[in-house]
């Protein structure tokens, strides 16, 4: 009798540690992002041995045709992927976010939620932090602030931009977080003895934007061929080359048994004609002008300049919008040229005697689907906003004219920058794999960035939540092991959010980063 009880009570164990999550002694599992990587880049490149450990993951696992999702921009994208969810479900659709706005827990909260140890070493919107348990957030480049998760790691290398105004080191800085990203992440997959990380790279996106005329001047016509600089012929193809060394480095400090994934957010391709794209610095002036106090913050300042109005009384908001308004209004060249088309956005309802006309209300759903376009959601809770253009008088000032402002004649190079973007998004994106459940195929498959999360989830032999609009993608895995484990699903409420922590928000610049990035379309 008591040895029936006793093998009662083990058979019970061992049911248990079947079916309520992973075991402790589980596969690692990293995640590689690459914002922008395209294979009609690397395929060449692996094809002549130039990108040895790519080629080497490749073969030795999957690789595949990486569907994405629309808008196709990072933080759309990398939203999508690290939710399973569509934007639509998980409220992400356009550059001025952060992680308050993220309405789906991600597949790195469902992991900490089961016991795993997970670190997020400059993922996309994951500002400000939601501490995880025993792992840590360092946030990616669209951060309001500097702070992570714990605090301890505010000194770590971030992708900083904030104060490049030139070609040279956009292009120099590109390869400084190649050369210094992958030793900083092994570093804390060590210090926090990881079971999941993820770590993410931007340098491809921001080479491949400015320099792929230059390193691929057949796509372009001979006026813009004419503008070249032969120093930067082959700055795409280095970029590359500089990222498989970090990859090669990444997979020599991991374990053998890792399993490893990478994947891009899109591909990329020739713009056809070059596209002016300008960053303005006039924060400082608007708010000496403009107190923003509660009224108003500045949230973009990449293509257009965007100013946030807070909800709030109707006719002290107004203000605050017509004071900016007639700040960026008064910006002129030296002859008294407008330099910015001025428009408001509507948010909040207009009461009586307000309302706009048809002409102003025509006007602003332009401009709206305009910023769409772009990549720039302008719904967020708010009286409205204040949109400034660049008009075609820029380009007579820049770079060596001056500008009015404020009453003052100012170099132009001391209020914005212009960039020259020649590359454009490709909606197909990269996806490898290999490691512990990741079959060998040679043959190129195919999957979504939604299935993405269901995969890294069922890598780590966890649970996922019911309702998911991404699938494991089980042709990429090994077939034995994929049918004795299939992936399990639980309640969609039963992992509550884990809380976003930011100690001050006085004084954050919620789209700092964005600023220095030079992307915002």
């Amino acid at each position: 009798m008591r040895r029936t009880l006793v093998s009662c009570l083990l058979l019970v164990v061992l049911i248990a540690a079947g079916t309520s999550g992973p075991a402790t002694a589980v596969p690692r599992v990293v995640l590689i992002g690459v914002d922008g990587a395209t294979w009609n880049v690397i395929d060449p490149l692996v094809a002549s041995g130039e990108m040895p450990h790519l080629a080497a993951l490749m073969q030795r696992g999957v690789h595949a045709n990486l569907a994405t999702v629309e808008p196709v921009n990072s933080p759309t994208v990398w939203t999508a992927m690290a939710t399973g969810q569509p934007p639509e479900v998980n409220g992400i659709a356009s550059f001025i976010v952060d992680e308050r706005d993220v309405q789906s827990p991600r597949v790195f909260e469902w992991l900490a939620h089961q016991g795993l140890r997970v670190g997020l070493y400059q993922y996309l919107v994951t500002w400000p932090p939601r501490p995880l348990p025993n792992g840590f957030v360092v946030p990616g480049w669209l951060s309001g602030g500097p702070q992570t998760a714990p605090a301890s790691l505010a000194d770590v290398f971030r992708y900083d931009i904030a104060d490049i105004r030139s070609r040279e080191r956009f292009h120099d800085h590109s390869f400084e977080e190649l050369a210094r990203k992958p030793a900083a992440f092994l570093d804390l997959a060590k210090r926090f003895d990881l079971d999941v990380g993820a770590v993410s790279f931007y340098a491809l996106d921001n080479l491949s934007h400015r320099f792929w005329a230059d390193s691929f001047p057949a796509d372009f016509d001979a006026e813009t061929r004419a503008l070249l600089e032969p120093q930067y012929a082959d700055a795409v193809r280095n970029g590359y080359r500089a990222f498989d060394r970090a990859l090669g480095e990444i997979v020599a400090g991991l374990p053998e048994d890792t399993a490893l994934v990478l994947v891009s957010d899109h591909g990329f391709q020739a713009h056809g004609s070059p596209q002016r794209r300008y960053k303005f610095y006039l924060e400082d002036r608007l708010t000496e002008a403009v107190p923003p106090g509660d009224d108003y913050e500045l949230q973009g300042e990449f293509g257009f300049i965007i100013n946030r109005v807070f909800e709030g009384p109707f006719a002290e908001r107004e203000a605050a919008a017509q004071r900016v308004e007639a700040f960026l209004e008064a910006i002129s060249t030296e002859a008294g040229e407008q330099v910015l088309w001025v428009q408001p956005i509507d948010i909040a309802p207009r009461p009586d005697g307000h309302e706009r006309g048809f002409v102003e209300w025509a006007k602003q759903q332009a401009l709206t689907l305009l910023g769409r376009f772009f990549g720039t959601g302008l719904d967020r809770n708010a009286h409205g906003y204040v949109i400034g253009v660049p008009l075609p008088a820029l380009d007579a000032v820049w770079p060596d004219g001056q500008l009015r402002i404020g009453g003052q004649l100012v170099p132009a190079r001391e209020l914005l920058y212009a960039d020259s973007f020649t590359g454009d998004h490709l909606e197909t994106a990269v996806f490898a794999a290999a490691g512990p459940g990741i079959r060998g195929r040679e043959a190129r498959g195919a999957l979504s960035v939604l299935d993405v999360a269901p995969l890294i989830t069922w890598l780590a032999h966890a649970d996922v939540p019911a309702g998911l609009a991404g699938t494991l993608p089980v042709a990429l895995l090994d077939t034995d092991e994929a049918e004795a484990r299939p992936l399990r699903e639980v309640p969609a409420d039963r992992w509550p959010r884990y809380p976003v922590s930011l100690p001050d928000l006085e004084g954050a610049d919620l789209d700092g980063r964005l600023r220095a990035l030079g992307y915002i379309e």
